[in-house]
């Protein structure tokens, strides 16, 4: 399952290719939270993006010239420095196999790089329906869209 689950994701991660990173926060258990597009209400309190990209795997964020911040540092540190991406456009999406390693650089010159580096993530026996990173949101296709022929 972890195998088809993280090739689904690859596809989708196609899917952030030119949107806008619109909020980024932390989520429970230290995961990183990067919501693309129009935020709309999902809670009384709480907005999401059109597309969201949700990281439980190690990650960093460059700037153009060094390293801002990455997984390990301090949770303010890292809402300070994730910030910059925000109102920034997705330039390209660059998927790395076997390791499904994630880069998304922005149109202003930053880069949001994923690394999964558990075995598990790989191996169906040991996953089950476990994934490192992936997309969320309203403008996914169905899994009824994408069994259509495409003209």
């Amino acid at each position: 399952m972890a195998r088809s689950e993280l090739e689904q994701q690859a596809r989708h991660a196609l899917l952030l290719q030119d949107y806008p990173c619109a909020q980024v926060s932390i989520g429970a258990g230290e995961t990183l939270i990067v919501d693309f597009g129009a935020l709309r209400p999902i809670r009384e309190d709480e907005l999401s993006g059109e597309l969201a990209l949700i990281i439980d795997c190690p990650w960093r964020l460059d700037a153009a010239d060094a390293p801002r911040c990455g997984w390990h540092d301090d949770e303010d540190h890292i809402i300070a420095q994730v910030a910059h991406l925000i109102g920034a456009r997705v330039a390209s999406v660059e998927l790395r196999r076997p390791g499904f390693d994630l880069f998304l650089r922005f149109d202003d010159g930053h880069t949001l790089r994923l690394f999964p580096d558990l075995r598990a993530f790989y191996d169906d026996a040991l996953a089950g329906e476990s994934v490192p990173w992936y997309i969320t949101g309203d403008v996914l296709p169905s899994e009824d869209d994408r069994a259509l022929p495409q003209d």
